[in-house]
């Protein structure tokens, strides 16, 4: 059965908008019998397992904040029948923060029954995952203790905090260790529901985040339920247990305030299905209808066998119909969905297969599998659907995409053989399809041009079969006029204006230019003449660019930071190559003189040479004990360091002894010098004064020798001698005046390339062109100004065929490989053989024309039909494989980011939402449950070609709500 949806986009009405609420409605189940309303904690044969005796805050601070593993301690015995009222953390035993933060959580039970417990809620775990393909096992954090009404005697107890974990084998221990997983933290939804509609109570959401604990929560609790005369909060009932929360995954994800622009509202399946229902269509095939009659073989892709009602129903489907497929077991429904599938992405559709149970799944799965289309298919229900493998499926089909198969024979090979032999005439002279001409016409040109004995066309430029004729001869007009032009022209690299751009300059705008091009020539001849002046006395401060110039005029502003003095040391600097070890000389002795300077007044000239250890020995002990200043050595000590001083002793040993330190620190600093003696001696020779020598002059002097040495790296002492010669005021007005004149002649080349609009090269400035080759083109611009007109027909003409993908002739005449004629005939050849190239992909048959036999064209039919199924399989895959996308940007280079880490991925939701146009298009099929569309498809994030919902009565309507918003075309299979 089929049906359409409607193509209306009127919003839903209010009918529409209760039935979506009440459908969402249904999937919170608010009942005591829910564990999420009422937990029998006092059930020790239940499902879970209490936690006594520990504190909600350690606890959360341990798995959640920090991330660690914690233990399970058996503190009861092992008889399951014994009554321990739950314990909860003692206020008095507050102050031992050992035991609440021991990574060890304490149960009632005993050793063997708790080993029990978790290897059954282990197991237990792992099914409902792998069934259901989420996580129901949380660590209930915290009770409510409330009553149904002000006359029941009942207390429930309901979950405040689930914190989601899971446990694992702990190797060495031969036990179960529970950790935090990487999920939200939730608050209870279905109590926060039955509170709100029977009491009026709102309790608080969870934000949870780094700043957020459980007593914030707790109190937020205590101040809601304040009305409430016997309710009240146990912050510290902490129990493990299964909780459920898929219905209400789904319940968020049909909130309309998580689609954007309305979508869920607006969505015509959704209005359909709620209110509008789907318009009946009449079938695409007739009852008894001959499929050979409509279907193109070539068209039928099929992937495993398929009967005729199963044909009807996949082509139905791909259509764009929403169809209802109904049969009893072992009709081949699992096959109609396996060939729906293939056929959907080989038509360049995305598919959404949703099922309840992940048996359903494995069989298409496995099916696509089976006949190498698994590529093709992301499955997100079960365990399997973590980070990691999911990454590591999509990085498989990645690198398949390295080796995309061959493509099998063409998929219209089949409809092409039959009708050839009644098709030859027709196709021979028949005008081809939006064009003036036949295939005849282009063969006959090919054949009058080779019987001419022109060479084979070279040109290689697309769509060329697309020109009429009216258009092929006025591009050979084209090609004609270039030719002339060029011959005018000469060597296009040999043209005075070669590389200018600005082809429609006034005749005012002419008049500018040949007064620019005076000016900057004029400009670069003054310049040149100051700088061959200046080169003619240092050989230094030559230069050829304007990058050159800017040199000279740094080299000239050093001269004025120089002194005249600086001149023999400096020219002895720069022969020892600026030796690194001379500066640190130069340094050390700068230190030690500024040091010695500072305390010259304080210090005698004894003190300089006079030994003074045992001096700091004697004192140094006296501090700090009062006994070692009256029987020690400390008042001759002190006694001998007056001698050295040129101020009065101070009072204190403190203050003695930090004198002492100064002194040996100075003498450190002179003896520091002493290591570069030789050093200073070689290099400055009689220069060299010992300790009189003046090593903050000699600091500078080097410093501008280093300077000069980088502004002009062959520089010597001669050409430095010169240049402090010139600190007479010469240098300055050289300086000034240099760069004055380059700043003119930049300005002056500036305007000329930019009225000209040349491009410069980025790698070339003009800072670094030759000014006299500039100054040469310009020149010769300038006397050759008549020849702009020339260039401007040439360009004009160049351009027109450029633009037309001709660059190619342009090239070729200009170099001389052809003559005017050879290149006219040279695109007429192009665009004949074009012609035939393009009747021969339009008419394939046109290429058995030579070599035709009606025997094996039937033999060949025969072959194809028998082949065709399994060269679909390889056509599917190898069109898939071929546009994976490549590169590593924007979403892609995410993905790969992703796929590259070996820890901490970001979670499926997340991947999905930042990457879902790439993982569409890399894993085109999503085998999921209703609930893990809700948990890893984010509202918007990916819209489906098609939805298949299969084993569909097993899938409440509700249920399904979430994965039909994001399909633009559904297939129920039931």
């Amino acid at each position: 059965m089929a049906g359409s949806a409607s193509k209306g986009t009127a919003h839903l009405s209010n009918n529409v908008e209760r039935l979506l609420e009440e459908a969402r409605r249904k999937l919170v189940e608010t009942g005591t019998r829910n564990r999420l309303i009422h937990v029998n904690r006092a059930n020790r044969r239940s499902n879970a397992l209490n936690i006594v005796d520990e504190r909600s805050e350690d606890v959360f601070e341990i798995l959640r904040v920090e991330g660690r593993r914690m233990q399970f301690l058996a503190t009861g015995t092992d008889d399951e029948d014994a009554h321990d009222d739950i314990k909860l953390a003692d206020n008095a035993e507050l102050t031992r923060e050992d035991r609440f933060r021991d990574l060890k959580l304490e149960t009632p039970l005993g050793p063997e029954v708790l080993q029990r417990r978790l290897l059954r809620m282990f197991i237990d775990a792992q099914t409902a995952e792998e069934e259901q393909g989420i996580n129901i096992l949380f660590l209930a954090m915290g009770f409510l203790v409330w009553f149904e009404d002000k006359s029941s005697s009942v207390p429930r107890e309901a979950p405040l905090i689930l914190l989601p974990v899971e446990l694992v084998r702990n190797v060495r221990g031969s036990t179960f260790d529970v950790r935090c997983r990487d999920d939200d933290v939730v608050a209870n939804l279905p109590l926060q529901e039955r509170l709100k509609g029977d009491f009026g109570i709102d309790l608080p959401d969870i934000e949870d985040g780094k700043a957020w604990t459980p007593e914030e929560y707790f109190l937020e609790t205590e101040l809601a339920i304040s009305g409430q005369s016997r309710w009240k909060v146990e912050r510290d009932g902490l129990q493990l247990g299964f909780f459920s929360f898929a219905k209400l995954l789904m319940l968020h994800d049909l909130e309309p305030e998580s689609w954007p622009e309305a979508s869920l509202a607006e969505n015509e399946l959704v209005q359909g299905l709620l209110k509008d229902g789907f318009a009946s269509e009449p079938p695409m095939f007739g009852a008894g209808e001959k499929l050979d009659a409509r279907l193109d073989p070539a068209n039928v892709l099929q992937v495993v066998d398929a009967d005729a009602s199963q044909t009807r129903t996949i082509e139905e489907v791909r259509s764009g119909r929403n169809v209802v497929v109904q049969g009893p077991p072992g009709t081949g429904k699992s096959q109609t969905i396996t060939n729906m599938i293939a056929a959907a992405v080989h038509d360049g559709k995305s598919v959404l297969f949703v099922a309840e149970k992940m048996a359903a799944l494995n069989v298409v799965h496995k099916r696509l599998e089976d006949v190498g289309l698994g590529e093709l298919c992301l499955v997100l229900h079960s365990r399997d659907a973590n980070k990691k493998a999911v990454l590591q499926e999509i990085a498989r089909t990645l690198m398949a995409g390295n080796s995309v198969p061959p493509p099998p024979v063409e998929p219209d090979a089949l409809v092409q053989v039959r009708d050839r032999l009644n098709r030859i005439a027709e196709s021979l002279h028949q005008p081809l399809p939006g064009h003036d001409y036949s295939p005849f016409s282009a063969m006959t040109e090919v054949s009058r041009l080779f019987g001419r004995n022109v060479p084979a066309p070279s040109l290689k430029i697309e769509r060329l079969h697309e020109l009429d004729d009216t258009e092929r001869n006025r591009r050979a007009r084209a090609i004609e006029e270039l030719g002339r032009s060029l011959e005018r022209l000469g060597k296009i690299k040999d043209h005075p204006f070669n590389g200018v751009n600005a082809i429609d300059l006034q005749p005012t705008d002419r008049q500018r230019l040949e007064n620019q091009l005076a000016d900057a020539r004029n400009a670069i001849d003054e310049l040149e003449e100051d700088l061959d002046g200046l080169g003619s006395k240092l050989e230094c401060l030559l230069a050829s660019t304007l990058s050159d110039v800017r040199q000279v005029v740094e080299i000239l502003d050093l001269v004025e930071s120089a002194s005249v003095e600086w001149q023999v040391p400096i020219s002895r600097f720069l022969a020892t190559g600026l030796d690194p070890r001379l500066a640190d000389a130069l340094e050390a002795g700068r230190i030690w003189h500024d040091a010695r300077s500072r305390d010259k007044d304080t210090f005698g000239d004894a003190a300089w040479t006079a030994p003074v250890d045992d001096i700091r020995s004697s004192i140094s002990r006296a501090v700090g004990s009062m006994l070692s200043r009256l029987v020690g050595g400390y008042r001759g000590a002190s006694r001998e360091l007056s001698t050295l001083l040129k101020v009065r002793l101070p009072d204190t040993p403190e203050a003695r002894l930090a004198l002492v330190d100064r002194l040996l620190s100075i003498r450190r600093q002179r003896s520091a010098l002493d290591r570069f003696e030789n050093v200073l001696s070689k290099a400055l020779g009689d220069r060299w004064l010992g300790d009189q020598s003046d090593f903050a002059g000699l600091c500078s002097a080097f410093d501008w020798a280093r300077r000069l040495r980088e502004a002009s790296p062959d520089i010597d002492g001669e050409a430095a001698s010169k240049l402090l010669s010139m600190k007479d005021g010469s240098a300055a007005a050289l300086s000034e005046n240099l760069s004055r004149k380059a700043t003119e002649a930049e300005s002056a080349i500036e305007a000329v390339l930019e009225r000209l609009a040349i491009d410069v090269d980025s790698s070339s400035p003009i800072r670094e062109m030759n000014l006299a080759d500039l100054r040469n083109r310009l020149a010769r611009m300038l006397s050759e100004f008549d020849r702009y007109s020339e260039w401007i027909d040439f360009r004009r003409c160049a351009a027109d065929l450029t633009g037309n993908g001709l660059g190619r002739v342009l090239d070729d005449l200009d170099k001389g490989r052809l003559p005017v004629q050879g290149a006219v005939d040279e695109f007429n050849y192009a665009v004949a053989e074009a012609r035939w190239e393009h009747a021969r992909s339009v008419r394939p048959e046109l290429n058995e024309l030579a070599r035709l036999d009606r025997h094996e064209l039937v033999d060949a039919f025969c072959d194809l039909d028998r082949r065709w199924i399994s060269e679909t399989r390889t056509l599917i895959r190898a069109r898939h494989l071929e546009q994976l996308p490549k590169g590593a940007a924007g979403e892609m280079g995410f993905l790969r980011g992703e796929i590259a880490k070996k820890r901490g991925h970001r979670p499926i939701r997340t991947i999905v939402a930042r990457a879902a146009s790439m993982l569409r298009r890399i894993k085109p099929v999503f085998l999921m449950s209703p609930i893990s569309v809700a948990q890893y498809l984010p509202p918007g994030a990916i819209e489906f070609d098609m939805l298949v919902i299969d084993e569909a009565s097993q899938v409440r309507p509700e249920d399904a709500l979430g994965a039909i918003v994001r399909a633009r075309q559904i297939v129920v299979v039931g």
